[in-house]
């Protein structure tokens, strides 16, 4: 299974922290192990001017919000039955991702019945470890939302362990 994240095909400008002109910025996130890698690339045609950001797990929000706004959401979903014997083992795997006990049910009810949603790479990982733990899960894509309207976010996981 190939875990990195292709760019999307939504053109992302921002201000050039040097001359001001529209900068051309690319967000990606990747699965590696259990973790989530992320990059940031600016280039501004007019000066030339580059930055280059990378990091693990969390991703600071203005970033994510445009890797969303750019490759837009997936859901990860299980069924009821099949997880309900499962339970404890699945609320475990929220709860090494930092939930607390509260937010591990309300994900356990959120992922048996409309669903987690966060990023591509977000839902792969949680999808793995789900997997690992022994459930069946679904993953797919949603659409696309526009530049600046993120869409319903629900990720317990933002980006892995650490």
């Amino acid at each position: 299974m190939d875990d990195r994240q292709p760019p999307g095909d939504v053109p992302i400008e921002r201000p050039c922290g040097t001359c001001n002109a529209a900068a051309g910025v690319l967000v990606t996130q990747t699965v590696v192990g259990e973790r989530i890698a992320w990059s940031v690339s600016l280039r501004c045609r007019q000066c030339g001017a580059a930055e280059e950001q990378c990091g693990w797990d969390v991703m600071p929000d203005h970033w994510r919000e445009i890797l969303v706004a750019q490759d837009g959401l997936a859901r990860v979903h299980a069924d009821l039955q099949s997880s309900r014997p499962l339970k404890v083992r699945l609320l475990s795997v929220f709860r090494d991702q930092g939930s607390t006990i509260a937010e591990a049910l309300m994900a356990f009810k959120s992922l048996t019945g409309a669903g987690i949603v966060g990023t591509s790479a977000e839902m792969r990982l949680l999808a793995r470890l789900l997997t690992n733990a022994g459930a069946i899960v679904s993953l797919t894509p949603e659409a696309r939302s526009h530049p600046g309207r993120p869409g319903h976010d629900t990720s317990p996981i933002r980006g892995g362990s650490g």
